[in-house]
C-alpha cells in the first residue's frame, strides 16, 4: 500500500521549539504529485499566547518582508485558538491510515510537537515515525528545490513548493 504523502510548514515569531506559531498549511498528495487534500489555518496568536514565545530577529525579520509578504500572514485572516487549529491539523493527518509528513525536521516537526504537548499535556495522535526531512531527502536525491512559486514565507505556498520537489525526489529511482 502506497503511503500518502503530507507536506507540512508552519509560520513562526521565533526560531526555538516554544515559538508562538501563527499559521499552519499542510497539503496531502499521492507519489505522483496529486493533490489529496489541504490543510491551512492561521492561529490568533494575540489573543491565544499559552506562553509561546517570540525572538527579536523573527519579528525583525518579519519586519523587514516585503508588504505582501506580511500582509498574507498578518493581514485581515479568521484566525483561530491554538487548541482548535493544532487538534484539527492531527484529525486532519489522521484521516489517512498511513502517511509520512515531510517538513524541515529542525523547524516545523519540533514547534508542532511542542505546542501539542504544552496545549493538551499529551502526546501527539501523529505517529512518531510519520515525521520526514525535506532537507535529508533532496540530499539524498540531489534535488533541488524547485522554481518558487506563490508567496514566500506563507505557509501554504511553501506547502505547494515543497510538494513539487518532493514529488521529484520520490519518483527519481523509480
Amino acid at each position: 500500500m502506497e503511503k500518502t504523502q503530507i507536506t507540512v510548514d508552519t509560520e513562526t515569531l521565533g526560531r526555538g521549539e516554544t515559538a508562538q506559531i501563527v499559521q499552519i498549511a499542510a497539503i496531502a498528495f499521492d507519489n505522483d504529485g496529486n493533490q489529496l487534500g489541504e490543510f491551512n489555518k492561521y492561529i490568533d496568536w494575540i489573543n491565544d499566547t499559552h506562553g509561546f514565545t517570540m525572538d527579536e530577529r523573527t519579528i525583525a525579520f518579519w519586519l523587514r518582508q516585503p508588504k505582501e509578504v506580511q500582509d498574507s500572514v498578518f493581514g485581515e485572516k479568521t484566525r483561530h485558538p491554538i487548541a482548535r487549529v493544532l487538534r484539527e491539523f492531527e484529525e486532519w493527518c489522521n484521516q489517512w491510515k498511513s502517511y509520512n509528513i515531510w517538513q524541515h525536521s529542525t523547524f516545523d516537526a519540533p514547534k508542532l510537537q511542542y505546542a501539542i504537548r504544552k496545549v493538551f499535556k499529551t502526546e501527539p495522535q501523529i505517529p512518531y515515525n510519520a515525521w520526514k526531512d525535506i532537507r535529508t531527502l533532496t540530499e539524498i536525491t540531489g534535488i533541488e528545490k524547485t522554481e518558487t512559486k506563490g508567496i514566500p514565507h506563507n505557509a501554504y505556498d511553501d506547502c505547494v513548493n515543497q510538494k513539487n520537489y518532493i514529488v521529484q525526489c520520490l519518483n527519481k529511482y523509480g
